[in-house]
């Protein structure tokens, strides 16, 4: 019986292993690249697809959504943390809890998190509401304090 020599393999084998390599590194720069310029392009204007669950919250309380970047977060800390500071933190009226919360929340999102203002007004906002689940917090409040906190910005 002849015996296969199978020395090409080998070398097969590390062209097929190198460029796996190369491309999931060129997959992985590409991938990082179109992140940073997605989080650049929400920075500068951009709008909020409707599909966005910040944008159909928004739909379903009855408000529009500001496009990314048009509110200064010059105004908006300022204004928040004015809002924030007047509340009483020991209440025990769940709409009083609630917006200390969302203002708590929406401030530590914009400041530690650089999560745009125009989404984390409306995301903090469901999700607190979520959390709550009480019917004091009704949407004609949420609506009410939406239009309230963002209509100096």
């Amino acid at each position: 019986m002849k015996k296969i020599n199978f020395h090409g393999t080998v070398g097969i084998r590390n062209v097929i292993r190198t460029t796996s390599f190369f491309m999931f590194f060129a997959f992985a720069l590409f991938s990082f690249m179109k992140e940073g310029s997605a989080q650049v392009s929400a920075k500068t204007g951009g709008i909020i697809s409707p599909s966005h669950p910040a944008a159909r919250f928004a739909n379903s309380i009855g408000v529009t959504v500001a496009p990314l970047g048009a509110w200064d977060l010059n105004k908006v800390i300022p204004v928040l943390t004015q809002k924030l500071n007047a509340l009483d933190k020991n209440s025990t009226n769940e709409l009083v809890r609630f917006k200390v919360s969302y203002y708590t929340v929406v401030l530590q999102e914009i400041t530690k998190y650089d999560i745009s203002p125009e989404i984390s007004t409306l995301s903090s906002m469901k999700a607190l509401s979520e959390k709550f689940n009480n019917p004091a917090i009704t949407v004609a409040e949420m609506k009410n304090l939406y239009i309230s906190s963002t209509n100096t910005f």
